[in-house]
């Protein structure tokens, strides 16, 4: 259409399918059911823990060379990136802990890749069967790799990082696009409540203090 080599779109009147009812986050139960499941796929509990803790993509991690990661500045030099535009990507403590010890792995190995199969000798090029039979045995349903990458968002987000921030860290050029991913989680919903409940309750208190000065 927009080369003016069609005059009618086909697929105009064709119905979407239906938003499945789905929270496009891992909770904190979730996530401990998820690790304990992981302990025999250590590559993938690794994966997990890279993707809640820094937002990055899944073609990404597996992509991600020793050489990209700066542990002077705590950067990881993320290339190859959807939008064909590379990124810098913080690593906070979690993070660094763990990619200290597979760096070492890997050049010990010398292998180009961090997350490379040691039966083929290669990067692993999906995981997507593994990942979906841990969801299964962990009971967790519909959970993606990718929601992993929104669990960054939303647990930043809850943290009360900006949006700005956020869209920066995960790649987008728009914060509207952070803002379909940063939902609320029960954990900030109810932080949120709380807070109010004090503002509230230091009002009352000022409030009765003031009558009681004009009273007197």
């Amino acid at each position: 259409m927009e080369k003016g080599e069609a005059t009618k779109n086909p697929c105009s009147k064709v119905s979407l399918y239906p938003e499945q009812n789905r929270e496009p986050y891992l909770t904190s139960e979730e996530e401990t059911k998820l690790m304990l499941l992981l302990e025999h796929r250590p590559h993938l509990c690794d994966m997990d823990i890279l993707a809640v803790n820094t937002g990055m993509r899944q073609g990404e991690i597996l992509k991600l060379k020793p050489e990209r990661i700066d542990f002077v500045r705590n950067l990881i030099a993320v290339t190859e990136t959807k939008s064909g535009k590379n990124r810098k990507v913080p690593m906070n403590e979690e993070a660094r802990e763990f990619l200290l010890r597979l760096v070492k792995e890997t050049r010990a190995k010398s292998w180009k890749y961090i997350f490379t199969n040691p039966k083929t000798l290669t990067r692993y090029k999906s995981i997507k069967t593994v990942w979906t039979t841990a969801c299964r045995l962990a009971e967790i349903e519909n959970l993606r790799f990718h929601d992993l990458r929104h669990t960054f968002g939303t647990r930043a987000a809850d943290e009360g990082v900006p949006l700005t921030a956020i869209a920066k860290v995960r790649g987008h050029a728009l914060t509207q696009t952070t803002e379909r991913y940063a939902h609320a989680t029960d954990e900030g919903i109810r932080r949120a409540v709380e807070a109010l409940q004090k503002k509230q309750r230091l009002v009352t208190n000022w409030s009765q203090e003031e009558r009681k000065e004009g009273t007197a």
